[in-house]
């Protein structure tokens, strides 16, 4: 199963990065060296294109952006649960953030399904903290993200001059539940760009 999940998500990925580079889809290498990944953030043969996958169990998913299209992109991140999935409530203290904003959750996805709102946010939280690490990964912590829908952000932990404050990072960020499956999913997406 994980490694139907696992081809799943790299067949996403190719296809998704076939539709944003005209270079990566004329290219001669194959499956396997296309959707080759460097520090699971880049394409090892298309370092200009960022790239997020998830899976869970038989379902699979893929995000790209190309560096070459927008310059500012820092980073993405997607996440996918299975809609049924438990998820303790102990596992929501551990990740929360001070400013995190579970309120802002929607508790309705765009198309007026039902979330799961601790789901929906472990998924945001699993999406933002990909779109982060991608470019500081000195960030490595759920924890230190923190989201206020459909906005998340850090303060980076580097050490600062006296007085001034710590630089944040801010991005945007999606959820909704795909139901066009047989099994209901929860889907997050995340983007980091530079302001």
């Amino acid at each position: 199963m994980q490694e139907q999940s696992f081809q799943v998500s790299r067949t996403a990925l190719d296809q998704a990065a076939q539709q944003i580079l005209p270079r990566y889809r004329q290219s001669p290498l194959s499956f396997a060296e296309r959707v080759q990944l460097t520090k699971h953030y880049h394409l090892a043969n298309f370092p200009e294109i960022l790239v997020s996958i998830s899976h869970s169990r038989r379902y699979g998913a893929a995000l790209v952006g190309s560096l070459e299209v927008n310059p500012q992109l820092q980073g993405i991140g997607i996440d996918l649960e299975y809609a049924a999935r438990p998820l303790p409530a102990t596992v929501i203290k551990r990740i929360q953030h001070p400013q995190d904003n579970l309120a802002k959750i929607p508790d309705r996805d765009d198309q007026g399904h039902p979330l799961p709102t601790a789901l929906a946010f472990w998924c945001l939280k699993e999406a933002c903290f990909k779109a982060v690490a991608a470019s500081h990964p000195e960030i490595k912590l759920l924890s230190a993200i923190w989201i206020n829908y459909p906005y998340f952000g850090s303060t980076l932990p580097e050490a600062q001059p006296a007085n001034s404050p710590a630089p944040h990072l801010q991005g945007m960020c999606q959820v909704h539940l795909e139901t066009t499956l047989p099994q209901a999913l929860v889907l997050a997406q995340a983007a980091l760009v530079l302001n």
